[in-house]
């Protein structure tokens, strides 16, 4: 089945009393070190409006909506599989603290007051995020339409029964109606009205419509923006959470004072300037770039005299990287002026050509030469289409325009058909040939990775200058990221970049290569956990050999966990070892411990006190990476690497003697390669087999004889049902690395020894 096209206006619209704005300040302080601008709200203007659907736009904003199409944040984050998934399993674990949607207590509304608690925050966080305006609708109680339903994601009735009746003590999970993936919502027939899959998280019906929710973050959601909305921010700075405060009315902001009127009096375009720059501005994009889930951080617990005093860690830290980073200030970073967030994912970058640069290396003094893409570089074209966006015999003028393309380092983990399906007929290919009129690839695995190579420099120029076998080998691998925020950043456990080092020579008399050191190297092997019982070729689908897991999908603890070959992250930090995985990415953490350190209360909850898998009363701190946000209560945000500022690596390695290698039959001659690589995966494997596994693949055995894990054998899954968003399958054959995206070689003398 395929969603055809449909043009249709939703139905809602917000009630007055989420209207009242107040006048706009601005004031500087300090947060935690950080200076922060905050921006109050606003008085709106204009008529009421219902939220438009993105097809109502488009008329006249063609150029805009056909780039917009294509942004993963307008659609495919609301029918994503990994999002949908994970919704589901963090309800699973919570027992629905995630959900009602619509809860007596606050959501998305517009109030004015302050969050009060943590319940108050907690229903509908994903939703929140993910399609903030469309939630927010819910919260008008005032309406009601007829045949229309009001509330597009319904309550949740989850409720655990047992598996058998006659023996409650036994196998239980989770049932009830309105436990399907949120997408399943996401649907209407022609007449506006929701239908829903047959099969839960199968295939839309036949006839059916993308719903307003199905766009997630739309035209609407931003150019209907008048500020942040302070009380939605744990700090009253309007970062995270979605702290937006949106007026559905029919004065839009754009970026331009003085736009001509449109065609038809469709919308008006606000000139306050204030609400203008709020658009233009970092603050925008940081209102929802920074995710802090209301749970208190054992590492760094916040300060209990701010107001609200809701402990919280930051599930996503990217806003505040930038605000603390050298690109929010004119002085600190080589472009001479504050690098926005739309200067780079709104812009031309990276097709604008280069600039080159000095960055200096703290560690060395050296200033370093670099060379990347120019950000701020914006094309010129028309605000809307000419000859329909205004009133007849208006001429439009060319301006400096934004695209809407919004490229990240993000691909679907869904077809090209399976996006049609959810999300319309027209929706385009990811894998388009051709460019644009600015010469941007239509792709967006190709923005994706163009995106990825303007990333990062890296070179070895601080390694040993020769090798000698039989002794030490030094490899250095310098590298600085060139983002405006940490490289990588995002949704921690995301994104994955890791450097694979490979130090070898030739076999004499042959162009055979002889290893003698890898790291970052990636091994094809079997998944029974997940049902695929022997290698199947692909090495897109395996983890990095330095950590060796498998999560459970109804507890979400680790029921396996044992560092692997390859150890780097433990045994570089806390050990200061000059060997094994370098490895970038923000990771949740789960920490367990005794009550009390050296006769300090330790912040750890009664039930983590003891070791997750013998149960053994722990007399000492035990940490372990987790792989679901509502089992972790730590986030080490700080792995990734800073902006515009160098690191290095190194690699101590004990090359073999020449006797060493005569017993294995080898003799090498020079020159010794060290070749460095940076590859990037969007997800761990390990970690979308945990939510295939936690909304639909069978757990068909206990495969490593671990006794908590019994009374679960047999599931699928803690829904007992399979939802169709992950197995195996999908897995092998959309999942993909990205493979030297950056890269540097160094071929040196390597000397016999003695």
């Amino acid at each position: 089945m395929r969603i055809t096209r449909f043009r249709f206006s939703l139905l809602f619209s917000l009630s007055v009393t989420l209207l009242v704005g107040v006048p706009l300040w601005i004031t500087q302080t300090e947060v935690k070190g950080q200076k922060i601008t905050r921006i109050g709200p606003i008085a709106p203007t204009g008529r009421l409006q219902p939220m438009q659907s993105p097809y109502n736009c488009q008329t006249c904003h063609e150029r805009q909506f056909r780039e917009n199409r294509q942004n993963l944040k307008s659609g495919y984050r609301s029918v994503s599989p990994t999002f949908n998934a994970l919704e589901l399993a963090a309800n699973f674990t919570n027992g629905g603290a995630l959900r009602p949607v619509y809860p007596p207590e606050r959501n998305f509304s517009n109030t004015e007051e302050p969050y009060e608690s943590a319940s108050e925050l907690v229903p509908g966080f994903c939703l929140g995020c993910h399609n903030g305006a469309t939630l927010g609708q819910g919260d008008n109680n005032d309406i009601n339409i007829e045949n229309v339903a009001q509330r597009e994601v319904p309550e949740w009735d989850g409720r655990t029964v047992p598996v058998d009746p006659e023996n409650p003590d036994g196998q239980k999970f989770i049932d009830g109606e309105t436990i399907r993936p949120l997408r399943d919502y996401h649907l209407v027939d022609a007449q506006g009205r929701q239908v829903l899959p047959e099969q839960f998280g199968g295939p839309p019906p036949d006839g059916a419509f993308p719903s307003q929710g199905a766009f997630g973050v739309t035209c609407d959601h931003c150019h209907n923006v008048t500020g942040p909305a302070l009380e939605r921010s744990l700090q009253g700075d309007g970062f995270g959470n979605a702290a937006v405060r949106l007026l559905f009315s029919s004065a839009k902001v754009g970026p331009f004072q003085n736009a001509l009127p449109v065609a038809g009096n469709f919308h008006q375009s606000t000139n306050d300037v204030s609400r203008i720059d709020y658009l233009r501005s970092p603050l925008f994009c940081n209102a929802c770039h920074d995710v802090r889930v209301p749970s208190g951080n054992v590492v760094a617990p916040d300060d209990p005299t701010h107001t609200p005093a809701i402990g919280h860690y930051r599930l996503e830290n990217l806003g505040t990287e930038w605000e603390i980073g050298p690109y929010n200030s004119t002085t600190r970073n080589p472009f001479g002026q504050v690098v926005r967030c739309q200067d780079c994912h709104m812009s031309l970058y990276p097709y604008a050509g280069n600039t080159t640069y000095t960055v200096r290396d703290p560690l060395t003094g050296e200033d370093l030469e670099i060379t990347s893409p120019t950000p701020a570089v914006f094309p010129t074209n028309f605000a809307a289409e000419p000859g329909i966006g205004t009133p007849a015999g208006v001429p439009l003028p060319t301006r400096q325009v934004v695209t809407h393309y919004f490229t990240g380092i993000d691909v679907p983990l869904l077809t090209d058909g399976e996006l049609r399906d959810h999300l319309g007929e027209d929706y385009p290919s990811t894998d388009d040939p051709d460019l644009d009129e600015y010469g941007i690839p239509l792709s967006l695995r190709t923005r994706r990775d163009d995106l990825l190579q303007a990333s990062l420099h890296m070179d070895l120029d601080r390694s040993d200058p020769q090798g000698r076998l039989g002794e030490k080998f030094t490899a250095k691998v310098r590298l600085i990221a060139l983002t405006g925020h940490r490289f990588p950043s995002g949704f921690s456990q995301e994104r994955t970049t890791w450097i694979q080092l490979t130090v070898s020579a030739k076999q004499r008399g042959t162009d055979d290569d002889f290893v003698l050191y890898q790291s970052g190297y990636l091994v094809d092997k079997p998944h029974p956990e997940n049902g695929e019982l022997q290698a199947d070729g692909n090495i897109h689908d395996e983890d990095n050999e330095h950590v060796i897991v498998t999560v459970n999908p109804f507890t979400h603890d680790n029921e396996v966990f044992y560092f692997g070959p390859d150890d780097g992250p433990h045994a570089r930090i806390f050990d200061g070892a000059r060997e094994g995985l370098v490895l970038f990415r923000n990771e949740l953490l789960r920490i367990y411990g005794p009550e009390t350190m050296n006769g300090m209360l330790t912040g750890i909850a009664g039930n983590s006190r003891l070791h997750p898998r013998t149960g053994a009363v722990l007399e000492h701190p035990l940490e372990e990476e987790t792989f679901s946000a509502g089992a972790a209560n730590a986030v080490d945000n700080w792995r990734a690497l800073p902006p515009l500022f160098p690191r290095t690596y190194s690699y101590e390695i004990e090359l073999p003697s020449a006797e060493e290698l005569a017993e294995l039959g080898v003799e090498l001659e020079g020159p010794l390669e060290v070749k460095a690589a940076v590859h990037f995966q969007h997800f761990p494997p390990l970690f979308l087999r945990f939510v295939s596994r936690a909304t639909g693949s069978m757990v068909e055995e206990n495969i490593n004889n671990v006794k908590r894990l019994e009374p679960f054998v047999g599931l699928r899954g803690p829904a007992n049902r399979q939802y169709g968003l992950y197995d195996e399958q999908r897995i092998d054959d959309l999942l993909r690395i990205v493979f030297d995206h950056t890269t540097a070689d160094l071929t040196i003398p390597l000397e016999a020894g003695e």
